[in-house]
């Protein structure tokens, strides 16, 4: 005790020397006053890595002083001040810019900031004046967040082909987890996917699984589509992979997404050949100057058959 107040009566005698006058209303002894607006803050993650505590040095002697900085953070990344000099009886604002990444885990996280006074008026006095504490706790969400690459920018199949798909799937989460990547279809007419057509049928022989570990993972994943075969109309639209826990798919303009058209299969119909170059009566030697004489004779004649058999029919009936 006896050299405690030893130490604080040679630090007044310096302070005298150096020609500060000693404010009573301090007690004597240099300090500081520190305030910060947050005792909580959140992690937008993944959209944003960092946050912000705002703080404030408030100086209430007639001497400047020097005030050291330090932050204890733990598993969160920090950027802020190490030192502030505060004048006499004014205040000074700082900022401690935290940031949490994929290897920061999930769950609330103690951050201490601690201000020191370590001169006054210039004469060294950290080994007397006490240290101001503000703590807070900083929470970080569990998050995940995947983006696909398909192999192809899209494919064009006809009804009734199989569509072949190669992708690669990287995810960063905070979370060491693993979960299947499953396969959505969605027409481009549609806001979001809704039931499949029929015909269209996922055949993929294999599951397609991600494990993340430390932050991150990758995996390369085939899928097998069946397409319908009676199309009457093309069908367009995309197909999607996501993760599991993902129900349904967004639209195609707001995905990672497949575009595929599926073309409605030709209709086979006879050719006669009316009218068309090498067709029947090109064949038979008929010019084309004369084929309106011959169709025209031709239906003629089968007008005359038709109407003969109608009237034998009625001879009969009577």
């Amino acid at each position: 005790m006896r050299l405690r107040n030893g130490v604080v009566i040679l630090a007044f005698a310096m302070l005298c020397v150096s020609g500060v006058s000693i404010n009573s209303q301090a007690q004597g002894l240099p300090s500081i006053n520190l305030e910060c607006m947050e005792n909580m803050v959140d992690f937008d993650l993944p959209n944003d890595e960092t946050a912000t505590v705002h703080c404030t040095l408030e100086n209430p002697n007639a001497y400047s002083e020097v005030v050291e900085l330090a932050f204890q953070t733990g598993e969160l990344d920090s950027a802020g001040p190490e030192s502030v000099t505060v004048e006499a009886g004014s205040e000074v604002d700082f900022e401690l810019v935290l940031r949490a990444d994929a290897s920061t885990s999930a769950g609330n996280h103690e951050v201490n900031i601690t201000a020191h006074v370590t001169q006054a008026g210039g004469v060294p006095v950290g080994f007397i004046t006490d240290e101001e504490i503000h703590g807070l706790e900083a929470f970080v969400p569990e998050f995940l967040d995947c983006v696909a690459n398909y192999g192809q920018a899209s494919a064009s199949v006809e009804g009734g082909e199989d569509i072949a798909i190669t992708a690669s799937f990287a995810c960063d989460s905070n979370r060491n987890q693993s979960f299947k990547i499953e396969l959505h279809l969605v027409s481009s007419d549609a806001s979001g996917e809704e039931k499949w057509p029929s015909g269209f049928n996922d055949m993929s022989e294999q599951d397609c699984v991600i494990e993340i570990t430390g932050g991150s993972g990758m995996a390369n994943c085939q899928f097998l589509v069946s397409t319908p075969s009676n199309l009457v109309d093309d069908w367009d639209g995309c197909l999607v992979i996501l993760p599991e826990e993902v129900l349904t798919a967004g639209s195609c303009s707001v995905e990672d997404s497949l575009a595929i058209v599926v073309s409605a299969k030709e209709s086979s119909a006879i050719d006669v050949g009316f009218g068309q170059n090498g067709t029947l009566l090109g064949d038979l030697g008929v010019s084309e100057e004369s084929e309106p004489y011959v169709i025209g004779g031709t239906l003629a004649v089968i007008a005359i058959v038709i109407g003969a058999i109608v009237m034998l029919y009625r001879k009969r009936a009577v």
